[in-house]
């Protein structure tokens, strides 16, 4: 009861019907409280009835054949749903089904909406066909019972096998586990789980990923949408860390197999260990890129010639040092080939003194590589020998060509020592009289003027006491001018000392507030109104040479006061430095900026910038802030730069013991 619908049966009740001439035939199976249609033509959707109301109850019960010609008017019928309500049963007609033993199934039976009878042909017909029915049946079930033994005879020998299978992948080395599309593993044999140190609890289920390395995931993803998807096998290596936090490799062959239910493919990774022929083949490329190293820094190379046939063999170094491609193959004839033409005779002969009396040789040779270029080389060979027999020539070569160049440039240069050596005789007494030049404009023209700045600086006191004011203007322009010129007499001064100058300066401690006082001091006395000081700094002293500094910081504030729109203000700044620990004293203008091109160069000797007319500079002063900054063992930069202004930092840098 309730297995589907089968074409026999269905084909009997249609001919039930056709040879009664009803519209309705049923093969009917009854049990205790139900009949239910194993066949059904004529009653669609309808698949069983309650066994109370079901006529085949009364026809099961008969040993021939069951015929109501109209149920309405039959006492067993005439209240039954069935007549009384759809299907409207008027005629019924059912014949047993009779199994051997004189069991009864159910009943082969034709109904009609109208009255009816049949006639002696039809029931004998019907009652044949009940029995056909019931040996249908008997065949049915005949059929199910052999195809059930063969069915468990081969799922026992299937189980047998599985057995045999599951012993022999649970018995051996190789890693062994079925894993899903997505990951999830399946299945992994107790060698794997060893491997992996986990139990079978904690394997199953969880993803295969997490026992890979992250840089093998992606490609192992990509192994498995491949081998599913097409079914080809892929042989892949894996890296993971073992629990002693070493590396180790797998390789495995990976094949598609279908579930044991038939619902969906599974990979089936087989693995095996190869972790001591990847850390041996590890060592061995260590080993050769060591080698390969030390060649190339020694410019040292190795090659072999068999005796034979003739043929060599070069390592990567000597490739490089004839200038061929790696890997290059040639005859020994081919090699002496490369030698200088006078040196080939020297080579051979050497190889035949090898060969013929076991004696290795060292030669220096000149060589032409395969691009033209002449090089010297150091080749050293000797002989190796089997039963007594010369059977190869082992040796290295070496590239020697600055060694021997520098032979050459050692005689070049002991000639050139002696001629420096006169140089610097003559080059002294220059200086000696550079330094005297130097005294007298620092004693006879710079103390002058300075005597000159100080009167004209007095009269125009003077002038302004007594009100005559242009006299005053005119004074202070005077004064402005020969400020200027002890300025370039004093930027000439220091650049002359400085350029002189090869050693460090020895700080002192420097009070910065009197630093900064006798700076603005300098100032034009028309302009010291414009600065403004922002100490931030707590520091009280800078270890420094106070006029060295004073020089650099005044350089500086002047060219932010010559280049700045006038009466725009300029900000001398103090900062602390933890890193570096250092004085930080920033200058920041308001002026237009440096041009691009300059910037890169601008504490080079010689450079100008963009001056205000009449006011060309002799590209000394950022020279003379950078020179006395090094000489201090700091720095300047241009921390900012830009069409409305630009910011100068000295950067004075103090040890810990200032």
């Amino acid at each position: 009861m309730d297995s589907p619908p089968e074409p026999l049966f269905d084909l009997m009740a249609r001919f039930a019907a056709e040879l009664c001439g009803t519209p309705i035939a049923l093969i009917s199976l009854i049990d205790e409280e139900r009949q239910w249609f194993k066949a059904n033509v004529g009653l669609p959707g309808v698949n069983e009835t309650p066994r109370d109301v079901a006529f085949c109850a009364h026809a099961i019960q008969s040993d021939s054949l069951l015929e109501v010609p109209n149920a309405a008017l039959d006492p067993r019928f005439a209240d039954n749903p069935l007549v009384t309500g759809a299907p409207d049963i008027r005629f019924y007609a059912g014949a047993p089904l009779i199994l051997p033993g004189g069991s009864r199934a159910g009943t082969l039976c034709v109904i009609d909406r109208t009255p009816g009878h049949l006639g002696e042909r039809e029931a004998s017909m019907l009652r044949m066909l009940a029995d056909m029915v019931g040996e249908a049946l008997m065949m049915r079930r005949d059929l199910i019972r052999r195809s059930l033994s063969v069915r468990s005879k081969y799922e026992a020998a299937l189980a047998q096998s599985e057995a045999r299978y599951r012993a022999l992948v649970e018995e051996q080395r190789e890693l062994v586990a079925l894993v899903r599309d997505r990951g999830e593993i399946v299945y992994a044999n107790p060698a794997w789980l060893r491997y992996y140190g986990v139990d079978a609890a904690q394997a199953i289920g969880s993803n295969v990923f997490a026992f890979l390395g992250q840089d093998d995931q992606a490609m192992v993803q990509g192994v498995l949408e491949h081998v599913l998807l097409s079914g080809e096998s892929v042989v892949c290596e894996t890296r993971s860390t073992g629990p002693d936090g070493e590396d180790r490799w797998v390789s495995w062959s990976n094949n598609r197999q279908r579930e044991r239910d038939g619902d969906g493919w599974l990979l089936r990774g087989v693995g095996t260990d190869i972790t001591s022929r990847k850390r041996a083949e590890l060592a061995l490329r260590e080993s050769e890129a060591f080698l390969d190293r030390t060649g190339r820094i020694a410019r040292v190379g190795g090659w072999q010639a068999d005796l034979a046939t003739g043929a060599m063999r070069w390592s990567d170094e000597t490739c490089r040092i004839h200038e061929v491609e790696l890997g290059h193959r040639l005859s020994l004839d081919e090699a002496i080939g490369f030698l200088a033409e006078g040196d080939r005779a020297l080579a051979e002969e050497a190889i035949r003194r090898s060969v013929a009396e076991g004696k290795p040789w060292d030669l220096e040779l000149r060589l032409t590589t395969a691009k033209g270029k002449e090089l010297w080389v150091r080749l050293v060979g000797d002989v190796e020998r089997e039963g007594g027999r010369a059977v190869r020539l082992t040796g290295a070569v070496q590239d020697i060509t600055e060694r021997r160049t520098s032979k050459a440039e050692l005689l070049r240069e002991q000639t050139l020592r002696l001629q420096i050596e006169e140089h610097a005789k003559a080059l002294g007494e220059l200086l000696r009289e550079r330094e005297e030049m130097t005294q007298v404009l620092a004693h006879e023209v710079r103390q002058p003027l300075n005597n000159a700045s100080a009167a004209l600086q007095s009269a125009a006191a003077v002038l302004v006491d007594v009100g005559e004011q242009a006299a005053s203007v005119r004074l202070g322009r005077a004064q402005a001018v020969m400020g200027q010129v002890l300025a370039s007499i004093d930027n000439t001064l220091a650049g002359a000392s400085l350029l002189a100058r090869q050693y460090a300066v020895e700080g002192a401690d420097t009070d910065i507030d009197t630093l900064v006082a006798v700076v603005l001091a300098d100032m034009p006395a028309a302009e010291r109104h414009r600065i403004r000081v922002e100490r931030i700094a707590t520091s009280r002293t800078v270890s420094a040479d106070m006029s060295l500094l004073r020089l650099a910081l005044r350089n500086l504030l002047l060219n932010a006061l010559t280049y700045s729109p006038p009466q725009a203000p300029v900000v001398v700044r103090l900062i602390d430095s933890d890193d570096p620990l250092a004085l930080l004293i920033e200058v920041e203008d308001k002026g237009p900026g440096f041009n691009a091109e300059l910037v890169g160069r601008l504490f080079e000797r010689g450079n100008r910038g963009r001056h205000p007319p009449g006011k060309p500079g002799h590209g000394l002063g950022l020279y003379i802030v950078r020179r006395v900054m090094e000489l201090h063992g700091g720095r300047v930069e241009l921390v900012r730069n830009t069409p409305h202004g630009s910011t100068m930092r000295l950067i004075v840098e103090q040890s810990l013991d200032d």
